[in-house]
Protein backbone atom coordinates (compact mmCIF):
# COMPACT_ATOMS: atom_id res chain seq x y z
CA UNK A 1 0.00 0.00 0.00
CA UNK A 2 1.27 3.50 -0.86
CA UNK A 3 0.09 6.96 0.24
CA UNK A 4 -2.22 9.59 -1.20
CA UNK A 5 -0.45 12.48 -3.00
CA UNK A 6 2.87 10.68 -2.70
CA UNK A 7 5.66 12.97 -3.95
CA UNK A 8 3.86 16.29 -3.21
CA UNK A 9 6.15 18.24 -5.56
CA UNK A 10 4.89 16.26 -8.55
CA UNK A 11 1.23 16.63 -7.57
CA UNK A 12 1.72 20.37 -7.03
CA UNK A 13 3.17 20.58 -10.55
CA UNK A 14 0.20 18.64 -11.97
CA UNK A 15 -2.23 20.88 -10.07
CA UNK A 16 -0.58 24.19 -10.99
CA UNK A 17 0.74 23.55 -14.53
CA UNK A 18 -0.45 20.39 -16.28
CA UNK A 19 -4.14 20.32 -15.35
CA UNK A 20 -4.88 23.97 -16.25
CA UNK A 21 -3.23 23.42 -19.65
CA UNK A 22 -5.15 20.19 -20.28
CA UNK A 23 -8.46 21.73 -19.17
CA UNK A 24 -8.00 24.72 -21.50
CA UNK A 25 -7.26 22.41 -24.45
CA UNK A 26 -10.23 20.16 -23.63
CA UNK A 27 -12.80 22.86 -22.82
CA UNK A 28 -14.56 22.52 -26.16
CA UNK A 29 -14.96 18.73 -26.02
CA UNK A 30 -15.39 18.70 -22.19
CA UNK A 31 -13.50 15.43 -21.82
CA UNK A 32 -10.42 14.48 -19.81
CA UNK A 33 -8.83 11.04 -19.91
CA UNK A 34 -6.05 10.09 -17.47
CA UNK A 35 -4.24 6.77 -17.00
CA UNK A 36 -2.52 5.60 -13.80
CA UNK A 37 -0.44 2.66 -15.10
CA UNK A 38 0.67 0.42 -12.25
CA UNK A 39 -1.80 1.97 -9.80
CA UNK A 40 -1.14 -0.59 -7.02
CA UNK A 41 -3.89 -0.19 -4.38
CA UNK A 42 -5.41 2.91 -5.97
CA UNK A 43 -4.11 5.87 -3.96
CA UNK A 44 -2.48 7.54 -6.98
CA UNK A 45 -5.59 7.21 -9.16
CA UNK A 46 -7.86 8.64 -6.46
CA UNK A 47 -5.36 11.47 -5.87
CA UNK A 48 -5.55 12.41 -9.57
CA UNK A 49 -9.36 12.30 -9.40
CA UNK A 50 -9.34 14.70 -6.44
CA UNK A 51 -7.08 17.12 -8.32
CA UNK A 52 -9.44 17.07 -11.32
CA UNK A 53 -12.52 17.55 -9.10
CA UNK A 54 -10.92 20.52 -7.32
CA UNK A 55 -9.67 22.06 -10.60
CA UNK A 56 -13.09 21.90 -12.32
CA UNK A 57 -15.16 22.71 -9.25
CA UNK A 58 -18.91 22.86 -9.98
CA UNK A 59 -18.21 22.29 -13.69
CA UNK A 60 -17.06 18.71 -13.06
CA UNK A 61 -20.63 17.38 -13.40
CA UNK A 62 -20.77 18.65 -17.01
CA UNK A 63 -17.49 17.01 -18.02
CA UNK A 64 -16.77 13.44 -19.06
CA UNK A 65 -13.92 12.42 -16.77
CA UNK A 66 -12.30 8.99 -17.09
CA UNK A 67 -9.33 7.99 -14.94
CA UNK A 68 -8.15 4.52 -15.91
CA UNK A 69 -6.35 2.81 -13.02
CA UNK A 70 -4.68 -0.45 -14.02
CA UNK A 71 -2.33 -3.00 -12.52
CA UNK A 72 -1.33 -6.62 -13.17
CA UNK A 73 -2.01 -7.54 -9.51
CA UNK A 74 -5.63 -8.74 -9.17
CA UNK A 75 -5.60 -8.47 -5.36
CA UNK A 76 -4.40 -4.87 -5.49
CA UNK A 77 -7.16 -3.96 -7.98
CA UNK A 78 -9.81 -5.62 -5.77
CA UNK A 79 -8.56 -3.60 -2.79
CA UNK A 80 -8.57 -0.37 -4.82
CA UNK A 81 -12.16 -0.94 -5.99
CA UNK A 82 -13.36 -0.95 -2.36
CA UNK A 83 -11.94 2.52 -1.84
CA UNK A 84 -11.56 2.07 1.94
CA UNK A 85 -8.22 2.99 3.55
CA UNK A 86 -6.75 3.16 7.05
CA UNK A 87 -5.97 6.55 8.55
CA UNK A 88 -2.23 5.88 8.15
CA UNK A 89 -2.57 6.01 4.33
CA UNK A 90 -4.05 9.55 4.47
CA UNK A 91 -1.17 11.35 6.15
CA UNK A 92 -0.56 13.32 2.93
CA UNK A 93 -4.19 14.53 2.73
CA UNK A 94 -4.98 17.91 4.28
CA UNK A 95 -8.12 18.44 6.36
CA UNK A 96 -10.17 20.32 3.70
CA UNK A 97 -9.46 17.65 1.07
CA UNK A 98 -10.31 14.93 3.58
CA UNK A 99 -13.64 16.60 4.34
CA UNK A 100 -14.53 17.08 0.65
CA UNK A 101 -13.58 13.68 -0.74
CA UNK A 102 -13.76 11.09 2.09
CA UNK A 103 -16.24 9.84 4.62
CA UNK A 104 -15.33 8.14 7.88
CA UNK A 105 -16.32 4.48 8.33
CA UNK A 106 -15.46 3.37 11.89
CA UNK A 107 -11.67 3.72 12.13
CA UNK A 108 -11.16 3.86 8.33
CA UNK A 109 -11.95 6.31 5.54
CA UNK A 110 -13.92 5.61 2.36
CA UNK A 111 -13.47 7.53 -0.91
CA UNK A 112 -16.60 9.57 -1.70
CA UNK A 113 -18.91 8.47 -4.49
CA UNK A 114 -18.20 11.41 -6.81
CA UNK A 115 -14.47 10.53 -6.77
CA UNK A 116 -15.10 6.80 -7.18
CA UNK A 117 -17.36 7.49 -10.18
CA UNK A 118 -14.46 9.06 -12.11
CA UNK A 119 -12.18 6.02 -11.77
CA UNK A 120 -12.24 2.80 -13.79
CA UNK A 121 -10.14 0.00 -12.27
CA UNK A 122 -9.02 -3.00 -14.28
CA UNK A 123 -6.33 -5.67 -14.55
CA UNK A 124 -3.90 -4.68 -17.28
CA UNK A 125 -0.41 -5.97 -18.10
CA UNK A 126 1.77 -3.62 -20.15
CA UNK A 127 3.50 -6.70 -21.56
CA UNK A 128 0.31 -8.27 -22.87
CA UNK A 129 -2.43 -5.74 -23.51
CA UNK A 130 -3.16 -2.85 -25.85
CA UNK A 131 -2.98 0.75 -24.53
CA UNK A 132 -5.88 3.15 -23.98
CA UNK A 133 -6.38 5.75 -26.75
CA UNK A 134 -6.67 9.57 -26.57
CA UNK A 135 -5.13 9.92 -23.09
CA UNK A 136 -4.29 13.40 -21.79
CA UNK A 137 -2.00 12.44 -18.89
CA UNK A 138 -0.25 9.17 -17.97
CA UNK A 139 1.42 8.49 -14.63
CA UNK A 140 3.68 5.43 -14.47
CA UNK A 141 5.93 5.83 -11.47
CA UNK A 142 8.41 3.30 -10.12
CA UNK A 143 7.14 0.60 -12.46
CA UNK A 144 9.54 0.56 -15.41
CA UNK A 145 12.55 -0.06 -13.14
CA UNK A 146 11.27 -3.63 -12.68
CA UNK A 147 11.07 -4.26 -16.45
CA UNK A 148 13.65 -5.59 -18.85
CA UNK A 149 15.11 -2.99 -21.28
CA UNK A 150 13.05 -4.49 -24.11
CA UNK A 151 9.79 -4.11 -22.20
CA UNK A 152 10.75 -0.60 -21.05
CA UNK A 153 11.04 0.44 -24.71
CA UNK A 154 7.70 -1.19 -25.53
CA UNK A 155 5.96 0.51 -22.58
CA UNK A 156 7.20 3.93 -23.68
CA UNK A 157 6.06 3.20 -27.24
CA UNK A 158 2.63 2.28 -25.82
CA UNK A 159 2.50 5.60 -23.98
CA UNK A 160 3.53 7.52 -27.10
CA UNK A 161 0.74 5.88 -29.07
CA UNK A 162 -1.79 6.32 -26.25
CA UNK A 163 -1.31 10.06 -25.61
CA UNK A 164 -3.03 12.82 -27.52
CA UNK A 165 -0.76 15.29 -29.28
CA UNK A 166 0.55 17.51 -26.49
CA UNK A 167 -0.36 15.02 -23.75
CA UNK A 168 1.94 14.34 -20.81
CA UNK A 169 3.59 11.34 -19.14
CA UNK A 170 5.02 11.43 -15.60
CA UNK A 171 7.59 8.77 -14.69
CA UNK A 172 9.04 8.05 -11.27
CA UNK A 173 12.19 9.79 -10.11
CA UNK A 174 13.89 6.42 -9.72
CA UNK A 175 13.25 5.38 -13.34
CA UNK A 176 16.55 4.95 -15.19
CA UNK A 177 15.03 4.99 -18.68
CA UNK A 178 13.93 8.04 -20.68
CA UNK A 179 11.44 8.32 -23.57
CA UNK A 180 12.72 8.61 -27.13
CA UNK A 181 13.45 12.20 -28.12
CA UNK A 182 11.53 11.66 -31.36
CA UNK A 183 8.29 11.10 -29.42
CA UNK A 184 8.68 13.18 -26.23
CA UNK A 185 10.19 16.45 -25.11
CA UNK A 186 11.13 17.09 -21.46
CA UNK A 187 8.83 19.44 -19.56
CA UNK A 188 10.32 19.11 -16.08
CA UNK A 189 13.39 16.82 -16.08
CA UNK A 190 13.69 16.93 -12.30
CA UNK A 191 10.18 15.51 -11.89
CA UNK A 192 10.54 13.22 -14.94
CA UNK A 193 7.59 14.84 -16.78
CA UNK A 194 7.57 14.68 -20.60
CA UNK A 195 5.23 15.98 -23.30
CA UNK A 196 4.12 14.01 -26.35
CA UNK A 197 5.42 15.36 -29.68
CA UNK A 198 6.31 14.15 -33.17
CA UNK A 199 4.54 11.71 -35.47
CA UNK A 200 2.34 8.95 -34.10
CA UNK A 201 3.65 5.44 -34.81
CA UNK A 202 1.94 2.08 -34.54
CA UNK A 203 2.32 -0.02 -31.41
CA UNK A 204 4.65 -3.04 -31.81
CA UNK A 205 2.71 -6.30 -32.00
CA UNK A 206 5.12 -8.35 -29.86
CA UNK A 207 3.65 -9.71 -26.65
CA UNK A 208 5.66 -10.57 -23.56
CA UNK A 209 5.57 -13.15 -20.82
CA UNK A 210 6.73 -12.76 -17.27
CA UNK A 211 10.13 -14.25 -16.41
CA UNK A 212 12.03 -13.96 -13.15
CA UNK A 213 14.71 -11.32 -12.78
CA UNK A 214 16.45 -12.29 -9.52
CA UNK A 215 18.79 -9.28 -9.37
CA UNK A 216 15.89 -6.83 -8.93
CA UNK A 217 13.67 -6.90 -5.80
CA UNK A 218 9.93 -6.91 -6.41
CA UNK A 219 8.09 -3.65 -5.78
CA UNK A 220 5.33 -5.83 -4.37
CA UNK A 221 4.07 -9.35 -4.82
CA UNK A 222 3.26 -10.10 -8.46
CA UNK A 223 5.71 -7.59 -10.02
CA UNK A 224 8.23 -9.41 -12.24
CA UNK A 225 10.45 -8.66 -15.18
CA UNK A 226 9.34 -9.85 -18.60
CA UNK A 227 10.58 -11.30 -21.88
CA UNK A 228 9.02 -12.17 -25.29
CA UNK A 229 6.28 -14.75 -25.74
CA UNK A 230 4.33 -15.81 -28.89
CA UNK A 231 0.79 -14.50 -29.31
CA UNK A 232 -0.71 -18.00 -29.36
CA UNK A 233 0.40 -18.53 -25.74
CA UNK A 234 -2.22 -16.04 -24.47
CA UNK A 235 -5.42 -17.51 -23.02
CA UNK A 236 -8.88 -15.99 -23.29
CA UNK A 237 -9.38 -15.43 -19.54
CA UNK A 238 -12.56 -17.56 -19.37
CA UNK A 239 -13.34 -19.12 -15.94
CA UNK A 240 -12.41 -22.77 -15.61
CA UNK A 241 -14.93 -25.45 -14.52
CA UNK A 242 -13.25 -25.48 -11.09
CA UNK A 243 -13.70 -21.72 -10.75
CA UNK A 244 -17.37 -21.99 -11.78
CA UNK A 245 -17.93 -24.81 -9.27
CA UNK A 246 -16.31 -22.76 -6.52
CA UNK A 247 -18.58 -19.82 -7.35
CA UNK A 248 -21.65 -22.08 -7.05
CA UNK A 249 -20.45 -23.46 -3.70
CA UNK A 250 -19.86 -19.95 -2.38
CA UNK A 251 -23.48 -19.01 -3.12
CA UNK A 252 -25.20 -22.15 -1.80
CA UNK A 253 -27.75 -21.47 0.97
CA UNK A 254 -26.29 -24.45 2.88
CA UNK A 255 -23.05 -23.93 4.78
CA UNK A 256 -20.11 -25.85 3.30
CA UNK A 257 -16.64 -26.09 4.90
CA UNK A 258 -13.51 -28.09 4.11
CA UNK A 259 -11.09 -28.70 7.01
CA UNK A 260 -7.72 -30.47 6.88
CA UNK A 261 -6.15 -32.86 9.42
CA UNK A 262 -4.77 -29.96 11.51
CA UNK A 263 -8.24 -28.36 11.86
CA UNK A 264 -7.22 -25.65 9.40
CA UNK A 265 -10.00 -24.16 7.26
CA UNK A 266 -9.36 -24.81 3.55
CA UNK A 267 -12.71 -23.61 2.14
CA UNK A 268 -15.68 -21.75 3.62
CA UNK A 269 -18.72 -20.46 1.75
CA UNK A 270 -20.88 -17.44 2.58
CA UNK A 271 -23.70 -19.42 4.22
CA UNK A 272 -21.23 -21.15 6.57
CA UNK A 273 -19.76 -17.79 7.56
CA UNK A 274 -23.24 -16.44 8.35
CA UNK A 275 -24.46 -19.49 10.28
CA UNK A 276 -21.26 -19.94 12.32
CA UNK A 277 -20.78 -16.21 12.91
CA UNK A 278 -17.34 -16.09 11.25
CA UNK A 279 -16.78 -12.51 10.10
CA UNK A 280 -13.01 -12.14 9.78
CA UNK A 281 -10.35 -14.02 7.84
CA UNK A 282 -10.96 -17.77 8.02
CA UNK A 283 -9.00 -19.53 5.27
CA UNK A 284 -5.73 -20.83 6.73
CA UNK A 285 -6.94 -20.41 10.33
CA UNK A 286 -8.03 -22.93 12.95
CA UNK A 287 -11.66 -23.90 12.26
CA UNK A 288 -12.47 -24.80 15.87
CA UNK A 289 -11.18 -21.46 17.08
CA UNK A 290 -13.04 -19.53 14.36
CA UNK A 291 -16.41 -21.25 15.04
CA UNK A 292 -16.73 -19.63 18.46
CA UNK A 293 -20.51 -20.03 18.54
CA UNK A 294 -20.09 -23.83 18.94
CA UNK A 295 -18.77 -25.87 21.87
CA UNK A 296 -15.19 -26.83 20.94
CA UNK A 297 -15.31 -30.24 22.69
CA UNK A 298 -18.01 -31.94 20.54
CA UNK A 299 -16.67 -30.13 17.50
CA UNK A 300 -13.15 -31.57 17.91
CA UNK A 301 -14.56 -35.04 18.62
CA UNK A 302 -16.65 -34.95 15.43
CA UNK A 303 -13.65 -33.79 13.37
CA UNK A 304 -11.47 -36.56 14.82
CA UNK A 305 -14.12 -39.17 13.97
CA UNK A 306 -14.38 -37.88 10.41
CA UNK A 307 -10.59 -37.85 10.02
CA UNK A 308 -10.63 -41.47 11.22
CA UNK A 309 -12.99 -42.32 8.35
CA UNK A 310 -16.37 -42.19 10.10
CA UNK A 311 -19.44 -40.03 9.63
CA UNK A 312 -20.15 -37.65 12.51
CA UNK A 313 -22.86 -35.17 13.49
CA UNK A 314 -23.15 -32.26 15.90
CA UNK A 315 -26.37 -30.55 16.90
CA UNK A 316 -25.86 -27.35 18.86
CA UNK A 317 -27.80 -24.33 20.02
CA UNK A 318 -26.05 -21.14 18.98
CA UNK A 319 -26.27 -18.61 21.77
CA UNK A 320 -25.11 -15.66 19.66
CA UNK A 321 -28.13 -13.59 18.82
CA UNK A 322 -29.62 -12.78 15.46
CA UNK A 323 -30.65 -9.21 14.61
CA UNK A 324 -34.05 -9.73 16.31
CA UNK A 325 -32.67 -11.58 19.30
CA UNK A 326 -33.69 -15.26 18.82
CA UNK A 327 -31.12 -18.10 19.18
CA UNK A 328 -30.50 -20.59 16.40
CA UNK A 329 -30.06 -24.35 16.32
CA UNK A 330 -27.49 -25.72 13.89
CA UNK A 331 -27.03 -29.26 12.63
CA UNK A 332 -23.53 -30.05 11.37
CA UNK A 333 -22.46 -33.18 9.51
CA UNK A 334 -18.84 -34.23 9.09
CA UNK A 335 -17.70 -36.67 6.42
CA UNK A 336 -14.20 -37.82 5.45
CA UNK A 337 -13.05 -36.76 2.03
CA UNK A 338 -9.92 -37.11 -0.07
CA UNK A 339 -8.40 -35.18 -2.98
CA UNK A 340 -6.18 -38.04 -4.19
CA UNK A 341 -6.72 -41.67 -5.17
CA UNK A 342 -5.11 -43.03 -1.97
CA UNK A 343 -7.19 -41.09 0.53
CA UNK A 344 -4.17 -40.12 2.53
CA UNK A 345 -4.52 -36.34 2.65
CA UNK A 346 -6.97 -36.24 5.59
CA UNK A 347 -9.67 -33.68 4.84
CA UNK A 348 -13.18 -33.31 6.24
CA UNK A 349 -16.26 -31.99 4.44
CA UNK A 350 -18.61 -30.26 6.89
CA UNK A 351 -22.12 -29.09 6.07
CA UNK A 352 -24.06 -26.66 8.24
CA UNK A 353 -27.88 -26.48 8.35
CA UNK A 354 -30.09 -24.05 10.25
CA UNK A 355 -32.68 -26.35 11.91
CA UNK A 356 -34.15 -23.70 14.15
CA UNK A 357 -37.62 -24.12 12.64
CA UNK A 358 -37.61 -27.92 13.06
CA UNK A 359 -36.38 -27.59 16.62
CA UNK A 360 -39.10 -25.10 17.42
CA UNK A 361 -41.70 -27.48 16.01
CA UNK A 362 -40.44 -30.31 18.23
CA UNK A 363 -40.63 -28.02 21.23
CA UNK A 364 -44.13 -26.98 20.28
CA UNK A 365 -45.25 -30.61 19.99
CA UNK A 366 -44.02 -31.28 23.50
CA UNK A 367 -45.79 -28.22 24.89
CA UNK A 368 -48.98 -28.65 26.87
CA UNK A 369 -52.25 -28.30 25.01
CA UNK A 370 -54.57 -25.51 25.88
CA UNK A 371 -55.19 -21.88 25.30
CA UNK A 372 -51.90 -20.73 26.82
CA UNK A 373 -49.95 -23.25 24.73
CA UNK A 374 -51.82 -22.30 21.57
CA UNK A 375 -51.20 -18.59 22.15
CA UNK A 376 -47.54 -19.28 22.84
CA UNK A 377 -47.34 -21.33 19.66
CA UNK A 378 -48.94 -18.52 17.67
CA UNK A 379 -46.51 -15.99 19.05
CA UNK A 380 -43.55 -18.27 18.40
CA UNK A 381 -44.69 -18.90 14.86
CA UNK A 382 -45.11 -15.18 14.27
CA UNK A 383 -41.68 -14.44 15.71
CA UNK A 384 -40.23 -17.25 13.60
CA UNK A 385 -41.81 -15.81 10.46
CA UNK A 386 -40.53 -12.35 11.28
CA UNK A 387 -37.07 -13.73 11.99
CA UNK A 388 -37.06 -15.71 8.77
CA UNK A 389 -38.30 -12.71 6.81
CA UNK A 390 -35.63 -10.56 8.35
CA UNK A 391 -32.97 -13.16 7.57
CA UNK A 392 -34.27 -13.37 4.01
CA UNK A 393 -34.07 -9.59 3.71
CA UNK A 394 -30.54 -9.59 5.10
CA UNK A 395 -29.49 -12.38 2.78
CA UNK A 396 -31.17 -10.63 -0.14
CA UNK A 397 -29.44 -7.39 0.73
CA UNK A 398 -26.08 -9.18 0.96
CA UNK A 399 -26.66 -10.89 -2.37
CA UNK A 400 -27.75 -7.60 -3.95
CA UNK A 401 -24.60 -5.91 -2.67
CA UNK A 402 -22.48 -8.73 -4.07
CA UNK A 403 -24.27 -8.61 -7.43
CA UNK A 404 -23.96 -4.82 -7.55
CA UNK A 405 -20.22 -5.06 -6.87
CA UNK A 406 -19.85 -7.75 -9.53
CA UNK A 407 -21.77 -5.64 -12.04
CA UNK A 408 -19.55 -2.65 -11.35
CA UNK A 409 -16.45 -4.79 -11.71
CA UNK A 410 -17.76 -6.33 -14.94
CA UNK A 411 -18.62 -2.88 -16.28
CA UNK A 412 -15.15 -1.57 -15.50
CA UNK A 413 -13.56 -4.60 -17.17
CA UNK A 414 -15.80 -4.04 -20.19
CA UNK A 415 -14.71 -0.41 -20.37
CA UNK A 416 -11.05 -1.47 -20.22
CA UNK A 417 -11.49 -4.05 -22.98
CA UNK A 418 -13.44 -1.57 -25.12
CA UNK A 419 -10.68 1.03 -24.76
CA UNK A 420 -8.07 -1.57 -25.75
CA UNK A 421 -10.15 -2.55 -28.79
CA UNK A 422 -10.45 1.10 -29.80
CA UNK A 423 -6.68 1.50 -29.46
CA UNK A 424 -6.12 -1.56 -31.64
CA UNK A 425 -8.48 -0.11 -34.27
CA UNK A 426 -6.53 3.13 -34.29
CA UNK A 427 -3.30 1.13 -34.71
CA UNK A 428 -4.75 -0.46 -37.86
CA UNK A 429 -5.87 2.94 -39.16
CA UNK A 430 -2.38 4.34 -38.59
CA UNK A 431 -0.80 1.44 -40.48
CA UNK A 432 -3.32 1.90 -43.34
CA UNK A 433 -2.45 5.59 -43.58
CA UNK A 434 1.27 4.77 -43.71
CA UNK A 435 0.63 2.14 -46.42
CA UNK A 436 -1.45 4.60 -48.46
CA UNK A 437 1.31 7.21 -48.22
CA UNK A 438 3.84 4.63 -49.45
CA UNK A 439 1.57 3.69 -52.37
CA UNK A 440 1.24 7.35 -53.34
CA UNK A 441 5.02 7.75 -53.28
CA UNK A 442 5.39 4.70 -55.57
CA UNK A 443 2.79 6.09 -57.99
CA UNK A 444 4.69 9.41 -58.12
CA UNK A 445 7.98 7.64 -58.84
CA UNK A 446 6.30 5.54 -61.53
CA UNK A 447 4.93 8.67 -63.23
CA UNK A 448 8.40 10.27 -63.15
CA UNK A 449 9.97 7.14 -64.63
CA UNK A 450 7.36 7.02 -67.41
CA UNK A 451 8.05 10.66 -68.24
CA UNK A 452 11.80 9.94 -68.40
CA UNK A 453 11.20 7.02 -70.77
CA UNK A 454 9.11 9.21 -73.07
CA UNK A 455 11.84 11.88 -73.12
CA UNK A 456 14.45 9.25 -74.03
CA UNK A 457 12.24 7.90 -76.85
CA UNK A 458 11.89 11.42 -78.24
CA UNK A 459 15.66 11.95 -78.02
CA UNK A 460 16.24 8.66 -79.85
CA UNK A 461 13.89 9.71 -82.66
CA UNK A 462 15.75 13.05 -83.01
CA UNK A 463 19.11 11.30 -83.18
CA UNK A 464 17.84 8.92 -85.85
CA UNK A 465 16.58 11.79 -88.00
CA UNK A 466 19.85 13.73 -87.67
CA UNK A 467 21.90 10.66 -88.56
CA UNK A 468 19.99 10.20 -91.82
CA UNK A 469 20.45 13.83 -92.75
CA UNK A 470 24.23 13.86 -92.00
CA UNK A 471 24.87 10.77 -94.22
CA UNK A 472 22.87 11.97 -97.20
CA UNK A 473 19.93 9.81 -96.60
CA UNK A 474 21.98 6.65 -96.09
CA UNK A 475 21.07 4.59 -93.08
CA UNK A 476 23.77 4.33 -90.45
CA UNK A 477 23.93 2.43 -87.22
CA UNK A 478 22.41 4.41 -84.36
CA UNK A 479 23.43 4.56 -80.71
CA UNK A 480 20.12 4.17 -78.91
CA UNK A 481 19.70 5.97 -75.61
CA UNK A 482 18.21 3.75 -72.95
CA UNK A 483 16.38 4.71 -69.77
CA UNK A 484 18.35 4.38 -66.56
CA UNK A 485 18.06 1.17 -64.57
CA UNK A 486 15.21 1.02 -62.08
Amino acid sequence: MTDFFRDPELFDYIRATLLPSLIDDARERRELRLWSAGCATGEEAYSLAMLVADALGPEVARWNIRIFATDADAEAIAFARRGVYPASALKGVDAPTLARHFRRVDSEFEVSGHIRAMTVFGEHDLAQRAPFPRIDLITCRNVLIYFTPELQRRALQLFAFSLRDGGYVALGKSETTSPQSSAFIPMHPGLRVFQRSGDRTAVPTTRFRETPQPDVPHRRRGRRAVGPEPLHALDDGAPSPIERAETILLRLPVGVCVIDHSYTTVFLNTAARTLLGIHGAAIGHDFVHQARALDSGPLREALDNALAGHQAEVRAAVTSETPIGDPRVLHLTFAPMSFDSHGGDGHVLATVFDVTTEENLRSDQRADAGRLGAELERLRAQVGRLAETNRDLLRGNDELAVVNAELRTSNEELVVYNEELQAATEEVETLNEELQATNEELETLNEELQSTVEELNTANDDLAARSLTDRGGEKAPLRVLRPPDG
